[in-house]
Parts: structure tokens; C-alpha cells; sequence
């Protein structure tokens, strides 16, 4: 077994113009090779590192082995959009995105692997990536052009949740903890909302017994049931309505196909 390697490269960009400004650095970090032109194996990289920025070409498809990775597109004036948050199992790398412009950073420490595209089952598996990541595209343009901010933040939690859940203490415990490797300003970049929008959601979830944070990197979905009616328009109540009119039977909103992981 190889000692991992640490690796911090250039720091990620918060403006296209400085995407740019700090695009000859980080062609010319790590031996004079961007992280992003190699193919990293057993290599733990730090937080908040830019494994490549907007306009510089990544010749690799990467899967995620452990950590989170975010997908950005950012504008001149310094607004930023995140597109996608990527946990385990997930493929990051221009293959997947063509020529669209974006940048993407490591929210905690993480590793990657480098895929060799050239074996029939690894281009499956960027196939298969490539309808997932059209899905959740869907998915996030219907959440930010049609869905509330409490949809929003109750959808994202949903997300995260499926990907970076904690193995449970209580094998028979429903609830789900998670990592929220998002700080509240990445979430407010990701849903379209200011970060007093997502900390009012939140305190509001927290308030209504729907979820828990005594740390704010640890979430805990005490009442799933309810976060997935808020995802979907309704009131953290309703669900429990309708089990009281089905005779105790559980009645799943009708959304809870779509809302469950919310970008699936």
C-alpha cells in the first residue's frame, strides 16, 4: 500500500477574470503540469483546491473515490453558479461537460482516480454518467426557475443526504446523518438564493424538528417524510395528514419520486 500523496494547487478562482489570471499558474504548478492533466492515483487533495478553472482543458475523466467536488461556472462581476456538487462514485472531467466553460474545486479532502477511457466498460460508465448528468441538469433548472426557497434548500438537503450519508450507529435508527461538506454560501450559490435565505431555511427545518445541526458540518433528517413534502410544495405536516386519513397507512407526496435524491 502507497503512502497518499497531499497536494494543494493554485487556489480556486471567485471570478472569471481571475480564472484567467491564475490559469498560467496553475499550467505551470505540480512539476510544471496542472492537477488536472494528471492521472492521480492514491493522491489526497486538500480543500478548496481548484482542480481546474474555467477555459483550461482537462485531457482525464476522474472518479471520485472519496471526498466532494463542486462544478461552477463563474462570471466577470464575481457571481458564481454552482451546477453540480459530486460526491463518491461520481466522474468529474471535460468529457462529460464538452467545451462549456467551468471550473471545478474539492469541498473537503478528497481523492480521485484517473478512468482509462479506452476499456468498453469504462466508456459505459461515462455514458452512464453522461445521462446522469443530463438528469440532474434537468432537475437543478426546474429547481431554480420554478421551485420556492424552502423547496429549494429542502431538495438539496434530500441530495446530499443520498450522497454523503453517515453509516448509522442504530442499524435500525431512520434517521440520516450526513456530511454538509457546503459551506451556506456554496449552498446559496448552488439554489440561486442569498446565504440569509439558505440560514433561514435551515434554522426553519431545524425549528419544525424536520432535521438537526448541533455542528453545522453535521446534519442529521430526523423526519424524512416531511423534508421530502417540503421539497415538493407542501407543509411539513401534510405528510402526517395523510397517514391519518389513509387509516396510519403511509401516503408518499406525489413528488416524492422526483424529490428523492432531489437531482437523481
Amino acid at each position: 500500500m502507497t503512502t497518499p500523496i497531499l497536494i494543494a494547487a493554485a487556489p480556486a478562482a471567485d471570478t472569471a477574470d481571475e480564472a484567467l489570471a491564475l490559469a498560467p499558474a496553475c499550467q505551470a504548478a505540480c512539476d510544471e503540469r496542472p492537477l488536472c492533466t494528471r492521472p492521480l492515483g492514491n493522491t489526497l487533495i486538500a480543500p478548496r483546491t481548484a482542480l481546474f478553472h474555467q477555459g483550461i482543458t482537462c485531457p482525464f475523466v476522474y472518479r471520485i473515490t472519496e471526498g466532494c467536488v463542486c462544478v461552477f461556472q463563474a462570471l466577470p462581476d464575481g457571481r458564481r453558479q454552482v451546477i453540480d456538487v459530486l460526491g463518491p462514485g461520481r466522474l468529474i472531467g471535460n468529457a462529460l461537460t464538452g467545451d462549456a466553460p467551468s471550473g471545478a474545486e474539492t469541498l473537503t479532502f478528497t481523492r480521485l482516480e484517473a478512468l482509462d477511457t479506452s476499456g468498453a466498460a469504462e466508456r459505459g460508465a461515462i455514458e452512464a454518467a453522461l445521462r446522469h448528468m443530463l438528469t440532474r441538469s434537468l432537475a437543478h433548472a426546474t429547481l431554480l426557475g420554478r421551485k420556492t426557497a424552502t423547496e429549494r434548500v429542502a431538495s438539496a438537503l434530500i441530495d446530499l443526504a443520498a450522497q454523503f450519508r453517515r453509516r448509522p450507529r442504530n442499524a435500525s435508527t431512520r434517521r440520516v446523518t450526513f456530511t454538509l461538506y457546503l459551506t451556506r454560501a456554496d449552498l446559496a450559490d448552488w439554489l440561486g438564493l442569498t446565504l440569509e435565505t439558505v440560514s433561514r431555511c435551515l434554522n426553519a427545518f431545524k425549528r419544525d424538528n424536520v432535521i438537526a445541526f448541533d455542528h453545522p458540518e453535521v446534519v442529521t433528517v430526523k423526519d424524512m417524510a416531511a423534508l421530502t413534502a417540503l421539497a415538493g410544495g407542501m407543509t411539513a405536516g401534510s405528510h402526517k395528514d395523510k397517514r391519518s386519513s389513509a387509516g396510519g397507512a403511509v401516503v408518499a407526496p406525489a413528488v416524492a419520486t422526483a424529490a428523492t435524491p432531489a437531482f437523481a
